[in-house]
């Protein structure tokens, strides 16, 4: 028997559509359910410097549109999603400088002592103790 693809598209554009609004969480304090179990690297490191940055992420529905049919995803094209972030300038304990862009809903400062978990994303957290 036949079935239309509709219905599974339909199902696939609300599975993708969640996943991205679930993206929108502060990065340093929330985790997916792929974070459940899964094994990160942990390094220390200071932070030397913030600065504001603006984090453009394009809209989900817009990039599903351009896959499915590429006029329908370029007039949706400008959908995108911007918020504000910080840019954290952090010298590692091995003397590597590397930069990590996420929420400082934490209120971090600079000269302030931060664990780095490394993995799909790295992110910054305070020290223990």
């Amino acid at each position: 028997m036949f079935r239309p693809a509709i219905p599974s598209l339909a199902g696939a554009v609300v599975v993708v559509t969640l996943s991205g609004v679930a993206g929108c969480a502060p990065a340093n304090t929330t985790n997916t359910g792929a974070d459940i179990g899964r094994t990160r690297s942990v390094g220390y490191g200071v932070i030397v410097s913030i600065r504001p940055v603006t984090a453009q992420r394009s809209d989900v529905r817009a990039d599903i549109l351009g896959a499915i049919g590429g006029v329908a995803g370029t007039a949706a094209a400008p959908a995108a999603t911007t918020g504000s972030a910080m840019e954290f300038i952090i010298r590692e304990d091995s003397g590597q400088i590397i930069s990590v862009v996420q929420a400082n809903d934490k209120n971090f400062h600079p000269g302030e002592r931060v664990v780095l978990a490394f993995g799909a994303r790295t992110r910054i957290t305070r020290v223990p103790g």
